[in-house]
């Protein structure tokens, strides 16, 4: 397998960790996100709140295709009305297609920063306790899900939902699908790049 030297310490790599890494060997790669975070300090609750309202925003706008063409609105409305609740299949088809469409567009940011695009605009990071980064299975299974599925349990939901979010006033400012998850919601070294040239590991 041919090998490319890593461009931040010069060390032999495959191609495919260079690809991975944008050019860096996995020793770089780790000082790298260390530097990157070097402001581990809890994100204050005013970004958390702003990360959330875009992130919101962003999920009306994946809605809307779903409710302008095809019956899916009309059909929660109606039963809504008569207080009952929406069919399993809509439920089910709904929380899919938002699920879907929300982790294809941030993909990429959560995989390899920790961040939505909420998150990114208002620059703050989820790691784990550690600062460490988080790993996509826990971060989507364990944090992702329970923070938009509370809202979907029947009866108690919504009284879940506002549980969860009522935990960032605690001292930690940790909701509870952080503590689930064992994760934090960080500031981001604004000042650093995540195309920069990191310092070699033992500089």
């Amino acid at each position: 397998m041919s090998k490319v030297q890593c461009n931040v310490c010069g060390a032999l790599i495959l191609e495919a960790t260079a690809s991975k890494f944008e050019g860096r060997c996995a020793p770089c790669e780790k000082q790298f996100q260390k530097d990157f975070f070097t402001d581990t300090s809890l994100a204050p609750r005013y970004k958390r709140l702003l990360a959330s309202l875009v992130d919101c925003v962003i999920g009306i706008l994946i809605m809307l295709p779903l409710l302008v063409f095809t019956d899916y609105w009309l059909v929660v409305m109606a039963v809504a009305k008569q207080g009952q609740m929406p069919p399993l299949s809509y439920m089910v088809s709904g929380v899919a297609y938002s699920f879907g469409v929300f982790f294809a567009i941030n993909w990429k940011f959560l995989s390899r920063e920790g961040q939505t695009i909420g998150k990114k605009v208002v620059d703050v990071s989820i790691r784990n306790l550690d600062g460490s980064r988080v790993p996509m299975d826990r971060l989507m299974l364990r944090r992702m899900l329970p923070y938009y599925g509370f809202y979907y349990i029947p009866v108690v939901g919504d009284l879940l939902g506002m549980v969860n979010l009522l935990f960032i006033f605690g001292k930690k400012r940790r909701c509870l699908h952080d503590l689930i998850a064992k994760t934090k919601v960080v500031n981001v070294n604004a000042n650093k790049s995540m195309h920069s040239t990191p310092s070699a590991p033992g500089d």
